[in-house]
């Protein structure tokens, strides 16, 4: 069993903070989209203009060629976007996680106590922000004692 501080900073939610998490993923997404349907359409368009220079735009291989390649351009969207959503969250979340334990740390000196400590998880961004935060918290406690 997991002592209860550790449990504490386990991801319990893929979205720590939507509000600041949802653009930064939703923008990946549009970048994402806008990559890929200008390379398939380059693509797409490049085979089209070959197979219609050699005039065999018509033949049932041609056809068949085509429609393969746009369907795995498809394909490659279906499995590419659910990855890039799925590193998007997890890059975000090393940040709104932090940001989340940092303002609630704060949040709690502004009460008066200054007995907060603040942990990340391994992995996490912004250490030397909590380590500060700590070190204020320490300064603030020694001035009130």
């Amino acid at each position: 069993m997991t002592p209860p501080e550790a449990q504490r900073h386990q991801r319990q939610r893929l979205f720590v903070n939507r509000n600041l998490q949802s653009p930064f993923v939703g923008l990946m997404l549009f970048v994402l989209l806008i990559m890929v349907v200008g390379a398939s359409a380059a693509v797409y368009f490049t085979l089209w203009a070959t197979l219609k220079s050699f005039r065999t735009l018509s033949d049932p291989s041609s056809i068949a060629i085509l429609t393969t390649v746009g369907l795995l351009l498809v394909l490659e969207v279906l499995i590419v976007a659910p990855l890039i959503f799925m590193a998007g969250l997890y890059l975000t979340n090393r940040v709104a996680g932090p940001l989340v334990r940092i303002k609630a740390a704060l949040e709690e000196m502004s009460r008066g106590n200054f007995d907060v400590r603040l942990k990340l998880r391994k992995g996490d961004l912004m250490d030397d922000v909590a380590e500060r935060i700590n070190s204020l918290a320490d300064s603030l406690r020694q001035r009130k004692e």
